[in-house]
Formats: C-alpha cells, sequence, structure tokens
C-alpha cells in the first residue's frame, strides 16, 4: 500500500481467537463438578473429560498467544495505524443481519478508541 502511494488507515483482524477461560486440568474437573448435568459422572470420566478439554484448551492458548503476537508485530510495523479485531463469532456471517451485528462490534470498537 505505501509503494503504491495508498494511505494506510487502519486494520481489521476478523476471527480473533480469545484465549479459554479454563485450561488446567484440575480447574475443569472443579467446573464438571459444579455443572448439573455432569455432577453425577464418575470421578474417572470427569478426570478424562477434563484432560481431554485441557488439552484442546492449550492449543487455544498457544493460537491466541500467536495471533496477539503477529498484531503486536503488525502494530510495529505500521506505528500509529489503529487495529480493529473482529472476534471468531460461532457462526458464518451470511446474511444482512449477521453482517449488521459485525458492524455495530465495528463500530462500538471505534466508539472506545
Amino acid at each position: 500500500l505505501r509503494a503504491a502511494g495508498i494511505a494506510l488507515t487502519g486494520f481489521v483482524a476478523n476471527r480473533i481467537h480469545p484465549p479459554p477461560g479454563l485450561d488446567e486440568a484440575g480447574a475443569l474437573v472443579a467446573a464438571l463438578r459444579a455443572e448439573p448435568s455432569t455432577a453425577r459422572l464418575d470421578s474417572a470420566t470427569v478426570d478424562d473429560a477434563a484432560a481431554r478439554l485441557a488439552a484442546v484448551a492449550h492449543a487455544f492458548v498457544a493460537l491466541s498467544a500467536s495471533e496477539r503476537r503477529e498484531l503486536a508485530r503488525l502494530g510495529a510495523r505500521a506505528p500509529g495505524v489503529r487495529i480493529t479485531e473482529v472476534p471468531l463469532l460461532d457462526h458464518d456471517v451470511d446474511n444482512l443481519t449477521e453482517l449488521r451485528a459485525v458492524g455495530e462490534h465495528l463500530s462500538a470498537t471505534s466508539a472506545r478508541a
């Protein structure tokens, strides 16, 4: 863009992964025990589920951290240029209602900046 003489006024980083809330097996066991739908499961089942969930959560921690590093790198290469993040949604944006929701997110983010 710079080489073409096009002004760079901002970036939109789409589908940003938030870090998971819980990523340690012990905390996940406690959360599963506190959940009515899983509270009656036997200990071995809960421990196994927590270990599997922790492995997935650790992968998401790494992915989220990687995205943060890349956004920081981008910010360092374009100082003063705003980076607006759009979080990963649980569905595709394939209609005007969902596109409006993304637009509202971007507008709210702009208002906070």
